[in-house]
């Protein structure tokens, strides 16, 4: 099982609070210690030392006792493996458990294409990946369809070499992605002065055949003999190691800190890299040049980017290695001169590719000026024939995002997806219209995966759900319509819920309550200006889309109805119960035109500010409406704009009063429908929903 583990200094706490912009997220066997440390951790310390965002930066690798970091902005990542449990996934979880309220904006992650995908479906941080090594030999980036999900989904793909980069787009084309991707090579700083040599030949690497190191040790037996003055050393280890060699002036080291690496270079006079294999850069080859050594290499991936001094053997063997030391040991003065241009020219400084770095940083963390420009996304119900738009939040907040100034485009996403790839019809309607808000409510269609794709590509844009159902503990379909919403918690900035918020069955980050809005344009009727031939008005349905009554659904108040029809002598004008089919669009209008009063009853126990949105298609329209106490809705209406009841008693007692007072009833509908279009119309419910945006924005 993990154990998380809980921070237990007063430094790591400070990290975990100010360092959350950016985070380095390294392999999880990669070691960010002095004794220790990889050749990715050396890439991400020297780098992150000269960065202007090391105050905002985190490094989060495997924890260590009693082990000094190489950099104080280190966080542990403390966990308990378990056989039965992927590594990866326990060392990810983890991570991800450690940053739960604290989500960083960007996330880099170095050499580890196996966690991309689970990241992005847990987090909707920007994702930067660094390859170290050749794609093609990773897992996550072995195929070609893997290499585009990884381009497409990351904020952006860096390489530490040129030979890196061209194995990556190996089979896909790259001028498709020059936006995305850049080379950030392993770097190193100049020394100050020219270091004093000694006759010293090194070779630093594991001591095994692709590195070359039989090539090595076959060419010194030659060397050492033919030049009895010159010393050999080998730094590195190999825990199956095959090739043996002894000699007086010849020495193996076994691992040695990088520290110490260096000070040995400072020493060598000649620097030998030897490898077979494809080295995807090639350090030892950067510090031998940069401690100026006079640097033979094979010309193997990346080696021959490391420096313009060094010397390229091609398919390199033990003979060609033996002349080209024994050249170099002969004329002193080419190898000076190779050593000192060595030295003196630098190909990949550390300051100048930290900087490269957080260029790109800055891009991707900069936020563009907050446009007028909304996409609105909800079932418009063309394939309805528009038969919902009486109802319809969405039509509603078009029209006052339209007033308060704003430009929509409104997409019908469950029209649109049945006949077309609607991920990528999205995706390009952003990159069109970019707009600043992305707005959406009861979406099939829009999953984690797409709202991902979103984030990565477009980072500037706020991402809004709302949602009508209600979600507190005592509604029919609560559990499901709420777990829809929390699946979407790391992907959506903002959700608006009919719902109080203080009444979710669960808690949901950035929740907002929304109440229904009017629209003069939809809830056109004023019933309180006249005496109407229905007492009570009451619509049900059992499905918007379908339209029609389930032979085999009951509603829970079905029964409270029938009670109110069977029990008392109101002239009720009821839809969607006993038969008698639910009304929509102008029908409704020419039903609702024919009644005094509305009963706003809602499915589920009442509770604190929730009702559906029949209580705006009522009070809208002009109706006197009758609301149980219970809702909580004495915050906005007094009994002078509605009629509150306690119980199916108390209820009928006062739809008896208020249609046998006809004159009182048209007040207090007329109060309860100015006071509605006061609070709650179009234009002030989004401009209070803007109000949240921008400054969620900023």
């Amino acid at each position: 099982m993990l154990i998380l583990a809980k921070l237990k200094t007063k430094q790591q706490i400070i990290l975990m609070k100010y360092f959350n912009k950016i985070h380095i997220l390294l392999p999880y066997k990669e070691n960010f210690f002095h004794k220790s440390s990889g050749a990715v951790s050396l890439y991400v310390s020297e780098l992150l030392s000269k960065s202007i965002y090391k105050k905002d930066i985190s490094v989060h690798g495997l924890a260590k006792k009693n082990t000094k970091s190489l950099n104080k902005n280190f966080i542990p990542i403390k966990t308990s493996f378990n056989p039965i449990f992927s590594k990866t996934k326990t060392y990810l979880n983890s991570y991800l458990n450690s940053i739960k309220n604290n989500n960083p904006e960007l996330i880099e992650v170095h050499n580890r294409p196996s966690y991309i995908n689970f990241l992005l479906s847990k987090t909707s941080s920007k994702i930067i990946i660094f390859f170290h090594n050749d794609p093609l030999s990773m897992q996550g980036s072995e195929t070609v369809d893997e290499r585009i999900s990884i381009i497409e989904n990351c904020s952006f793909v860096l390489f530490n070499s040129e030979y890196i980069k061209n194995c990556f787009f190996n089979g896909i084309d790259s001028i498709k992605y020059l936006d995305k991707f850049n080379i950030i090579y392993n770097s190193t700083n100049p020394l100050k002065k020219f270091p004093n040599k000694k006759k010293i030949i090194t070779f630093v690497g594991k001591l095994n055949h692709a590195k070359g190191y039989d090539i090595y040790t076959n060419a010194i037996k030659f060397i050492l003999k033919k030049f009895p003055d010159y010393k050999s050393i080998a730094i590195g280890d190999e825990k199956r190691k095959k090739i043996f060699f002894n000699h007086q002036n010849f020495k193996e080291l076994g691992f040695v800190r990088n520290v110490k690496v260096i000070e040995i270079l400072k020493k060598t006079d000649i620097a030998v890299i030897p490898s077979r294999w494809q080295e995807p850069f090639g350090r030892t080859a950067l510090e031998a040049t940069r401690c100026g050594c006079y640097t033979i290499c094979s010309n193997k991936g990346g080696l021959t980017e490391t420096s313009d001094h060094a010397i390229f053997i091609d398919n390199i063997n033990a003979k060609k290695l033996i002349n080209s030391i024994s050249y170099a040991i002969k004329n002193y003065k080419e190898k000076r001169k190779k050593q000192i241009l060595s030295f003196k020219y630098i190909k990949h400084k550390i300051k100048n590719n930290s900087a490269k770095l957080d260029s790109i940083r800055k891009i991707l963390l900069k936020k563009p000026e907050f446009n007028k420009r909304i996409l609105n996304i909800y079932n418009i119900g063309i394939k309805l024939n528009h038969r919902l738009f009486n109802i319809s939040i969405g039509k509603k907040f078009s029209n006052g995002f339209i007033k308060n100034g704003f430009d929509v485009i409104e997409i019908s996403d469950r029209d649109y997806y049945k006949n077309h790839k609607f991920d990528d019809y999205l995706i390009e309607t952003i990159k069109n219209f970019q707009p600043s808000i992305l707005l959406f409510g009861h979406s099939k269609v829009i999953n984690t995966l797409l709202l991902s794709k979103i984030k990565i590509n477009f980072p500037h844009i706020v991402i809004c759900e709302w949602n009508e159902d209600y979600l507190g503990p005592y509604g029919p379909d609560s559990v499901k319509n709420f777990k829809n919403l929390k699946s979407r918690e790391n992907f959506v900035d903002l959700f608006f819920v009919t719902t109080n918020p203080k009444y979710l069955l669960d808690k949901l980050k950035n929740c907002f309550y929304l109440p229904i809005p009017v629209d003069k344009n939809i809830e056109k009727e004023q019933q309180f200006r006249k005496k109407n031939h229905y007492d009570l008005f009451f619509g049900l349905s059992h499905g918007v889309n379908r339209g029609a009554l389930k032979s085999n659904k009951t509603d829970e108040r079905e029964y409270f109805l029938n009670k109110i029809i069977n029990e008392n002598k109101f002239n009720c004008n009821f839809f969607g119960i006993n038969k008698i089919e639910p009304i929509w669009s102008n029908k409704f209008y020419e039903e609702i035109k024919k009644c005094n009063m509305g009963l706003n009853l809602s499915r589920g126990k009442p509770v604190s500010l929730y009702s559906s949105n029949r209580l705006a298609s009522y009070m809208g329209n002009g109706l006197l409406v009758f609301i149980d106490i219970k809702t909580g809705f004495k915050k906005f209406f007094s009994s002078n704009e509605v009629v509150y009841y306690k119980n199916y008693n108390d209820l009928i007692k006062k739809i008896s009063f208020y249609k046998k007072n006809d004159n009182l009833r048209k007040l207090v509908a007329k109060n309860g429908y100015k006071k509605y279009f006061k609070l709650f119309n179009s234009k002030k419910v989004t401009h209070n929903m803007l109000r949240i945006i921008k400054k969620f924005y900023k």
